[in-house]
């Protein structure tokens, strides 16, 4: 989890560009209120990058609903979890999240981690039971030849998205 120190324009699309896009590749299109990215600089960055902006109206509440669906059975399992103890909440709410993230949702079959990062996520115990995902595929190559074919990998990705 990042932690922005200003909600200034500047700071959130460096994180978007540092923390997403650098992370998880391209991003097509992204949906925000009319708060910071609601700026000619914001306008911009996005049109570099190719990615479009979608601002929300001030107040739909359709729209609310839907972006605030997930958030009662999260609420509920830490509740139920620990008994109501808030105190415990803070330090287990990105616990709750990863769970919530890889877990399969009954509308699309796919978990919401395997569809932004376009693969399934790599679980703790297939660190202790090795499943096809983390059996070492390239143990022919050094690092540093596995390191520069990523980068071109990555490299052609961001030109196929005008990134660079």
């Amino acid at each position: 989890m990042v932690e922005l120190r200003t909600k200034s324009t500047e700071a959130i699309c460096r994180f978007l560009l540092e923390d997403v896009i650098c992370r998880y590749g391209c991003v097509g299109k992204i949906t925000a209120n009319r708060g910071e990215l609601d700026t000619k600089e914001a306008r911009e960055f996005f049109q570099r990058y190719g990615v479009k902006l979608a601002l929300t109206i001030v107040y739909n509440l359709e729209g609310n609903a839907k972006s605030e669906r997930g958030r009662p059975p999260i609420v509920k399992a830490l509740v139920k979890a620990y008994n109501g103890r808030a105190k415990e909440w803070p330090r287990l709410l990105p616990f709750a999240l990863w769970v919530d993230r890889t877990t399969h949702s009954l509308v699309t079959r796919y978990m919401p981690a395997e569809l932004m990062q376009g693969q399934k996520p790599i679980m703790p115990v297939e660190k202790q039971v090795p499943t096809w995902n983390v059996l070492p595929w390239k143990d022919n190559l050094t690092r540093e030849e596995l390191l520069q074919l990523c980068i071109r990998q990555l490299e052609q990705r961001f030109e196929m998205c005008r990134l660079l």
